[in-house]
């Protein structure tokens, strides 16, 4: 396995281990440092990506999360298939940790038990245990290979990735280099820690290499990094949809 991608997994079982095992005081930050180890890990982005493509959120929400007869009698359901466990907790993850949604409003009704810390327990045994397993499952065997690839992908011995039919022009390699430029401008801007920035520009810089690369894989896991990199900072933003386009007309995003 390479050493990478051994980091990578060796990270995410260190991040999410804090996780469950903290107090919900302390949850906010241990979470912020789980996805800020997910979103500078190639391996996890590809992972990630491929879970979610196409998934439907809203109405999975609506599935797992049962409202009760009175507030604090909800129950959660968890997800039967494992793309689906992983796709919508690290969705409500990102969600809980862009404080789009809540955390301890979801404990009070649907994982309440007699304190905060209790019903934040019962939230790690019932949704953070089962996503890490899943989770890890996926991603060692994912690392298992030489390259980067789906899961469904490597179970199926005799497929290979779908094959790139077009390339980028001259000319859309130019725009995408000056949107990029664009794009370090407004994070230069940012009001986060230095090394947090310079996290970022260490994603700019891998795909920026990528582009002259003209290898599509490595030109979409190294999109798919920094593409969420910078969301988790900020809202996605015109430079980088604009940027997605031209990767989607060329079949290098799907």
């Amino acid at each position: 396995m390479h050493q990478t991608k051994q980091k990578s997994i060796e990270d995410f079982k260190k991040y999410i281990d804090e996780l469950i095992n903290t107090k919900y005081i302390f949850s906010n930050k241990k979470l912020n440092d789980l996805m800020r180890s997910i979103s500078n890990s190639k391996l996890f982005y590809s992972l990630f990506k491929f879970c979610t493509e196409d998934f439907d959120y809203e109405r999975t929400f609506t599935e797992c999360f049962v409202k009760g007869e009175r507030y604090g009698q909800g129950k959660f359901n968890l997800p039967k298939n494992p793309k689906d466990q992983i796709a919508f907790i690290f969705s409500l993850l990102f969600l809980i940790d862009t404080k789009e949604v809540i955390l301890v409003e979801l404990l009070e009704q649907y994982f309440y038990i007699n304190s905060l810390d209790e019903s934040y327990r019962n939230f790690t045994f019932q949704v953070l245990v089962p996503f890490k397993n899943e989770v890890l499952r996926a991603a060692e065997m994912m690392a298992e290979d030489e390259e980067i690839v789906t899961p469904t992908e490597q179970i199926s011995h005799g497929v290979h990735k779908k094959t790139i039919t077009s390339v980028l022009t001259e000319e859309e390699n130019k725009e995408i280099l000056r949107l990029l430029d664009e794009s370090r401008s407004i994070i230069l801007q940012y009001k986060i820690e230095n090394n947090l920035k310079a996290e970022l520009i260490e994603l700019y810089n891998f795909f920026k290499e990528a582009l002259y690369d003209s290898d599509p894989d490595k030109m979409r896991v190294a999109y798919l990094g920094y593409k969420y990199a910078t969301l988790y900072h900020r809202k996605l933003d015109g430079t980088m949809l604009k940027i997605e386009n031209i990767l989607r007309r060329n079949n290098i995003l799907h």
